[in-house]
C-alpha cells in the first residue's frame, strides 16, 4: 500500500524517470540534474525522485520550473517533512504531482526506510537516470533495483578522477546506458510516447561563473561577499540572499526570516543559485559563496 499527498499521475501511460544521486552533489551534478529535468518536463515526462538534498532537490525544482510532474517518493512517513528546510518543494510538489510513501502517518522513521524506499522510485519509473553517485551512494541501491526490475539504467559520465563520480563511472564499465543529456533519454523513449520536442540546443542551467575572487571582508554590503563582481542577471531576492549570506545567515530559514520572503521562493532560489556556482550548499544545510 502506498499513502499518496497531492494527485499521483498514471504512471502507465506517462513516462516516467527516475533522477537520483548523491546528497553531496557538486557544481557539475547540480546543473546535470537541473538540465536533465528541465528538458524532460519540457518533453511532458514525469521525475520521479527522493526530494533528498543535492541531486534529488535540483531535479525536483528544476522540473516543478518548468511546467513538470514530479513524484517524490519519501522515506519518511507521509506526514513527515525531511529535510525540515524543503517544506517548500514538498509543497509544491503536492500542488504538481504528488509525495509518495509506503509509511503511513506517524510511522517512525528509520535509516534502513531512505534504502527501501529506492524500489518504489525505480518500480514507478520506466528507466532511472542516475546523475552523481560516489562509490557508496544510495543512487547505487536504485540502479540496482532498477536492473532486478527490468527498468533502463541511465548514467551521466564524470571525470575519472573525481571520486564524487566512482559509482557511476563503475555503472558505465558495467553496462549502464552512458548518457550526454535529457535528449539521449527522450530519443529512447519518443517512438512509444507522445513526448514534446521538448528542449533545443540552449543550455537550460547556463554555467555562471566569476572572474576573480578576494578575501571575504567583514563589511555587510554586496560589495563584500568574496567575489569582486556580482554576476548580472540575478533578481532582488537573489541579492538580498547573497546580502544575507555576507552577514552570516547561513541556513535555510535563516535566510527566509532575513529577506522577508516567501519560504518557497527562496528555497527554489537557493536551489538554482547552486546549479549556477553562485554558492554551495554544505553537507550540515548551510550555504556559502563559491569560490573558484
Amino acid at each position: 500500500m502506498l499513502y499518496v499527498k497531492g494527485r499521483l499521475p498514471d504512471v502507465d501511460s506517462s513516462l516516467c524517470i527516475g533522477a537520483v544521486g548523491t546528497r553531496r552533489a557538486g557544481r557539475y551534478g547540480l546543473k546535470a540534474a537541473s538540465d536533465i529535468a528541465s528538458k524532460l518536463a519540457l518533453a511532458g515526462a514525469v521525475t520521479v525522485t527522493g526530494a533528498a538534498e543535492g541531486i534529488d532537490s535540483a531535479a525536483a525544482s528544476a522540473a516543478l520550473e518548468n511546467g513538470g510532474t514530479v513524484i517524490a517518493v519519501l522515506g519518511t512517513a507521509i506526514d513527515v517533512i525531511y529535510p525540515a528546510h524543503n517544506a517548500g518543494l514538498f509543497k509544491r510538489i503536492e500542488n504538481c504531482g504528488a509525495l509518495v510513501s509506503e509509511y503511513p502517518p506517524g510511522h517512525k522513521t528509520v535509516k534502513a526506510s531512505f534504502a527501501r524506499r529506492n524500489r518504489i522510485i525505480s518500480g514507478l519509473s520506466l528507466g532511472v537516470a542516475v546523475i552523481q553517485a560516489p562509490e557508496k551512494s544510495g543512487a547505487l541501491i536504485t540502479a540496482a533495483y532498477a536492473a532486478e526490475q527490468g527498468r533502463d539504467v541511465f548514467v551521466v559520465p564524470g571525470r575519472i578522477d573525481d571520486p564524487g563520480f566512482r559509482g557511476s563511472d563503475m555503472l558505465i564499465r558495467d553496462g549502464a546506458q552512458l548518457i550526454f543529456g535529457a535528449e539521449d533519454i527522450i530519443e529512447e523513449y519518443r517512438e512509444r510516447y507522445a513526448l514534446k520536442p521538448g528542449y533545443d540546443d540552449r543550455e537550460i542551467a547556463p554555467d555562471v561563473g566569476f572572474e576573480t575572487k578576494k578575501d571575504v571582508d567583514k563589511k555587510k554590503s554586496l560589495e563584500y561577499i568574496g567575489l569582486n563582481n556580482v554576476p548580472a542577471g540575478n533578481d532582488e531576492l537573489e541579492n538580498r540572499i547573497l546580502a544575507a549570506i555576507a552577514e552570516g545567515r547561513n541556513y535555510a530559514d535563516q535566510l527566509i526570516a532575513e529577506t522577508g520572503g516567501d519560504a518557497q521562493a527562496v528555497l527554489s532560489r537557493l536551489t538554482m543559485m547552486t546549479v549556477r556556482g553562485l554558492i554551495s550548499a554544505l553537507p550540515d544545510g548551510r550555504y556559502e559563496f563559491t569560490t573558484q
